[in-house]
């Protein structure tokens, strides 16, 4: 819990497991986190102690899921306007409220997914109001785009501009069809690089089964991409040996 005398959390992070969801803050901006391994280095190093974890694995519903998390973001009591870095990594597939649970948090400018987490954060970024807020290059007038309402809950990080995304595989998603992830995707950033509020400017990509095509398409898009240059995407399963490894992104 933040007091006066201890400087504010910049950096929350939640994974969520077979069993437990996990919880840590950091008082730094951690740029390891933002960090691609070299391509014959698997992955970084394993995550450090949790501040706070929690059995997730009996919540057997969604609002139940929802509720916990929620009780457990409240009770850090975190100044959300501090924190400016976010990671968010599923292990197994978790259906969360986003804009419910992470909607306050406007002033996230840096945002790391991983696993089971991607697709429905994608999706989720799909539907903010992008075409409300034209960017000022594709107006025809010279009028200033109206600006949004910071607690409309419409958006959901609107100052996000460096992404990092890992571990999953978008050229071939379960249960969609065939590179639907990263049509998607790639839609979703030329809908933010045409709008006056998000600009997502860097994109990093970490062990998602992408080749040179898909790269050179996010390049199209993204002023800077970064790719650990993998071309199979690693597949490893909960409960494997490296899988706390994986996870440190």
């Amino acid at each position: 819990h933040e007091t006066e005398s201890t400087p504010p959390a910049v950096c929350l992070s939640l994974r969520i497991d077979l069993e437990a969801v996990h919880f840590e803050c950091w008082r730094t901006h951690p740029e390891q986190l933002f960090a691609l391994p070299p391509k014959d280095q698997p992955f970084l190093n394993p995550n450090p102690p949790h501040d706070v974890s929690l059995w997730f694995k009996d919540l057997d519903t969604t609002v139940r899921r929802q509720q916990l998390l929620r009780d457990v973001l409240d009770g850090l009591g975190l100044d959300v306007d501090s924190v400016t870095a976010l990671r968010v990594l599923f292990e197994v597939n978790t259906d969360i409220d986003w804009r419910g649970l992470f909607g306050c948090f406007n002033a996230v400018e840096q945002l790391v997914v991983g696993g089971a987490a991607v697709q429905p954060l994608v999706d989720e970024l799909c539907a903010n109001p992008f075409e409300s807020y034209p960017s000022s290059s594709l107006e025809v007038t010279f009028e200033k785009p109206a600006i949004p309402d910071p607690a409309d809950s419409q958006w959901l990080f609107p100052n996000l501009h460096r992404l990092k995304v890992g571990h999953t595989n978008f050229l071939s998603y379960p249960d969609k069809n065939k590179e639907y992830l990263c049509t998607v995707f790639i839609k979703m950033l030329e809908d933010a690089r045409g709008c006056a509020v998000m600009d997502i400017r860097e994109l990093l990509v970490e062990d998602c089964g992408v080749d040179e095509s898909t790269i050179e398409e996010f390049r199209r898009v993204v002023p800077k991409v970064s790719w650990d240059g993998r071309f199979m995407f690693s597949a490893i399963m909960p409960g494997d040996d490296d899988l706390e490894n994986v996870w440190a992104l």
